[in-house]
């Protein structure tokens, strides 16, 4: 439903109590319910994308009380808005940049010899679920980069099983830091081939431009939650 804001006015009756009206007429809460339904937050930026009017407390069905219900004006028109407190920094633009980056890291730092602390199986859907500034980041582990962590030992040379178990073991370290060593040296090349990669000049300012939204963001919501009750018509 569409209401222009040249209809909507907000009036302060007693005990400064304010109330919506269209048209003269006090808002009900089933034109409430036909505003418009549109996100007043940017998610991806933190900023608000309109001017917020204030807040309704109606919520009906499933909608429970644990978020804001704003009213708010985007160009000439009014949208109502479910605003929760919580913010999913894992749908962001911002965050996939970050997440990409930091992958990217991690790897680099296996192809110059880092390694997990626990040993990974010899499986090909195994990742790790990492930290970089407080954000949870899975980082994928495709063959090449298990290979430069837990290398599969290659085929049996003839004769293995009549060795010592001293000889067999050597051979088995020998043949995995082998495989290890030029898995590395292939996982380096691909992650430089497009230039210098470093933490402080790939990852850190995507880090920074996340963070800057979560604060902006953080802000928003604390003006929408300032906002003034607008009392509506049953």
């Amino acid at each position: 439903m569409r209401i222009r804001t040249e209809e909507a006015t907000v009036k302060t009756a007693s005990v400064e109590m304010k109330v919506l009206t269209i048209s003269g007429k006090q808002m009900t809460l089933a034109v409430f319910r036909q505003l418009d339904a549109e996100p007043v937050i940017d998610e991806e930026t933190g900023e608000l994308r309109g001017v917020p009017w204030g807040r309704i407390n109606y919520f009906w069905g499933d909608c429970i009380a644990n978020h804001l219900h704003i009213i708010w004006q985007k160009g000439d028109e009014l949208r109502r808005a479910c605003v929760s407190r919580d913010f999913r920094t894992s749908t962001t633009k911002a965050f996939e940049d970050l997440a990409d980056s930091y992958e990217r890291f991690v790897h680099l730092r296996i192809a110059e010899g880092w390694q997990p602390d626990a040993p990974l199986p010899y499986r090909l859907d195994e990742s790790l679920l990492l930290s970089v500034g407080g954000y949870r980041v899975w980082v994928s582990l495709p063959k090449v980069v298990r290979e430069a962590i837990n290398p599969a030992r290659g085929a049996f040379p003839e004769g293995y099983g009549q060795w010592s178990t001293e000889d067999r073991n050597r051979w088995d370290e020998t043949q995995k830091e082998k495989s290890r060593s030029e898995a590395r040296a292939e996982l380096h090349q691909s992650i430089l081939k497009d230039g210098p990669f470093s933490y402080a000049s790939n990852v850190a300012p995507k880090l920074r431009r996340l963070d800057e939204i979560v604060e902006k963001r953080r802000a928003s919501y604390k003006t929408l939650e300032a906002l003034d009750l607008l009392l509506i018509a049953v």
